[in-house]
């Protein structure tokens, strides 16, 4: 979800230029209208300030823009009969403040970004971690019961996964898991979620998906990781529970305890498969 909304902001940069730079041209005009009197250097570093919380380098051009706009506005007022050095001085030292403001306000959204990212992220894999699944499970049960839409959740679980560990060691086992993850993400759309409940066991949430949308996609998901466990000189096999909601559960804990009983169907059938069913209430 964070890498979603990060795409979100990157997308509406061009649309947020036009009306900051507007803000800033309008502070030179009422900059102009006042006068001298009333001094505006912390007003030209608003602008900058708002564009530092869409875009590092977007602050950084309109902090440069907010000073210029302070020059041309300050030769407007008091012409060049005053020693231009001044000017020069004052330009330059404004472009040194905004820029550095601008900076450390970036730096501090970017930190707050990372934390963010990462409580809500698994350290291993890269896949979000159950709270990160949880909320979003739960934002989409509501979504989805407004809207009479369906959704659906995939429960794989790496068959023999202990036994592949004893036997490789477990940095096999960590890279095993790292593949997995990599190779659902190269097929999935950037609003399922990929989370990893625990172990050696994951849930895939596909918003607006139904049954037969689920079966093509995980067809491909299950093609990929063959693929690339041979790339990798990896051997593992998958039991997966694909449960499609039409009807909403009254929990994401519901959810995900029907999905994962379809999963154990997997499991005691024989492995290595993926069994598909409707979630009935």
């Amino acid at each position: 979800m964070e890498r979603l909304r990060l795409n979100l902001i990157e997308h509406k940069k061009p649309v947020w230029l036009v009306p900051i730079s507007l803000l800033v041209f309008l502070i030179g005009i009422l900059d102009y209208w006042i006068g001298a009197d009333i001094e505006f250097g912390a007003i030209y570093l608003i602008p900058a300030l708002l564009a530092a919380t869409i875009n590092r380098r977007f602050g950084l051009v309109i902090a440069f823009a907010s000073a210029m706009m302070a020059l041309i506005v300050d030769l407007s007022i008091n012409g060049y009969s005053t020693n231009l050095t001044k000017y020069v001085w004052d330009f330059f030292s404004n472009v040194a403040i905004y820029s550095l403001i601008t900076l450390l306000l970036s730096d501090l959204i970017r930190s707050r970004q990372y934390e963010r990212k990462l409580a809500r992220t698994d350290a291993l894999t890269g896949a979000m971690n159950v709270r990160a699944f949880y909320e979003l499970a739960e934002i989409e049960i509501d979504r989805a019961g407004r809207y009479n839409h369906p959704f659906t959740v995939a429960y794989l679980d790496v068959d023999n996964f202990k036994t592949i560990n004893d036997t490789h060691g477990h940095s096999v086992g960590n890279r095993l898991l790292c593949t997995l993850v990599t190779s659902i993400k190269s097929r999935t759309r950037k609003t399922d979620v990929v989370a990893r409940l625990g172990g050696d066991e994951f849930a895939l949430l596909l918003p607006e998906a139904d049954q037969e949308a689920a079966k093509k996609l995980l067809s491909e998901i299950q093609n990929q990781l063959t693929d690339e466990l041979h790339k990798n000189n990896l051997h593992a096999t998958f039991s997966i529970g694909v449960l499609t909601f039409t009807k909403m559960p009254a929990t994401v804990e519901k959810m995900i305890e029907a999905a994962d009983t379809l999963m154990y169907a997997v499991k005691q059938t024989g492995k290595n498969s993926i069994k598909y069913s409707m979630y009935e209430g």
